[in-house]
């Protein structure tokens, strides 16, 4: 009776770690767990973002991110981030899912959106910079200069839009 009692307890034992290893495999198949192969850490501006299958583009995830930021807001997107990407191996690690990793990625570039962007122009004379955000105004500005200083000095105008050109002035 002792034998077949532990013959029992070795028999439900061996069931438990088989069934344990074929999830720990099929988990580990379907790219939710690394259980020793190489994975990436995502990380944007140093902060860590999630891990990845080693097979998933990041660079392709980012850009995907960012066109879907771009189609929901009616301006011009400007964003300033940096991204990484490390390849680490440590074992029964959560990788996230491609979907899964650019909605994480929308959620911190929203956050990394420069929402007012004006155009302006620079004028610059010597070591001096000027903003301003017209045409006008730098017109303004270049003939108080003119007046004041450069009489019988031309001035060279160089407007940087579609195309650079210059105009004198």
């Amino acid at each position: 009776m002792n034998k077949r009692l532990k013959d029992k307890k070795m028999l439900s034992g061996i069931i438990a770690a088989g069934g344990f290893l074929i999830i720990l495999a099929g988990s580990a198949l379907s790219q939710q767990t690394a259980l020793g192969q190489n994975y990436q850490g995502v990380y944007v501006d140093g902060t860590f973002v999630g891990y990845v299958a080693e097979n998933v583009d990041v660079k392709d995830v980012i850009l995907q991110a960012r066109r879907k930021l771009a189609e929901e807001s009616a301006s011009r997107l400007c964003m300033d981030y940096e991204w990484s990407v490390k390849t680490e191996k440590k074992p029964f690690v959560r990788l996230e899912k491609k979907e899964t990793l650019e909605e994480q990625l929308k959620k911190i570039l929203a956050e990394k959106t420069i929402e007012s962007r004006e155009r302006a122009y620079t004028v610059a004379i010597g070591s001096y910079r000027g903003n301003f955000k017209t045409l006008d105004e730098v017109s303004d500005f270049l003939n108080q200069v003119r007046k004041k200083r450069m009489k019988t000095m031309p001035i060279l105008l160089h407007i940087r839009r579609w195309r650079d050109r210059s105009v004198e002035y």
